[in-house]
C-alpha cells in the first residue's frame, strides 16, 4: 500500500506507539535533574505531578477541540 492515507495511518501508529516513552522520559530526566539541583524529594516530585497534569490538561483540550469543533 503506499499513499498519504497509509503514510499518514503509520506515522499516527508510531507516534501512538512512542509518546508514552517520550513523555516517561520527560518526566523521569526532569525529576533526576530537580533532584540534583535541590537536593529534595517534594520538588521534584511537585513538579512532576504537574508536569503530567499540564501534559494531560493539553492533550484533553486537543481532543476537546478536535471532537467538538
Amino acid at each position: 500500500m503506499s499513499g498519504v492515507t497509509a503514510m499518514t495511518d503509520d506515522l499516527t501508529r508510531q507516534l501512538a506507539d512512542t509518546l508514552p516513552m517520550f513523555v516517561g522520559t520527560v518526566l523521569v530526566a526532569s525529576f533526576l535533574l530537580l533532584m540534583l539541583v535541590f537536593r529534595s524529594i517534594a520538588i521534584p516530585v511537585k513538579a512532576t505531578v504537574t508536569n503530567l497534569l499540564s501534559i494531560g490538561a493539553a492533550y484533553g483540550v486537543v481532543v476537546a477541540v478536535f471532537q467538538w469543533g
